[in-house]
């Protein structure tokens, strides 16, 4: 979480500093506050790749554990059934 609060401040930075009227695209190399910014956000998305590839973590382990993907099928289509039979019999799930 840490990791994508920091990730979302230097894309805030980087937009910042694009718009910024002193800055350009064209002028990356020049401007060390925007260079700097980009190559510390390319730093960060490069961590995020590397946490989504280790199988150890949530993401990875969705990535890679087959069996806790079909769980996770298995109970999103248990909620979506229990929800069409609230849609369609509202009175079994009311008290009187």
């Amino acid at each position: 979480l840490r990791l994508a609060s920091g990730i979302a401040a230097r894309v805030d930075t980087v937009r910042g500093l694009l718009s910024s009227t002193r800055t350009s695209v064209g002028r990356l190399r020049a401007d060390f506050a925007l260079s700097a910014a980009v190559a510390a956000l390319r730093a960060d998305l490069a961590a995020v790749g590397a946490a989504l590839e280790e199988p150890r973590g949530t993401v990875g382990r969705l990535r890679h554990d087959e069996r806790l993907v079909r769980e996770i099928a298995r109970a999103r289509a248990e909620v979506e059934a229990l929800s069409d039979d609230i849609r369609r019999n509202p009175a079994r799930y009311l008290r009187p």
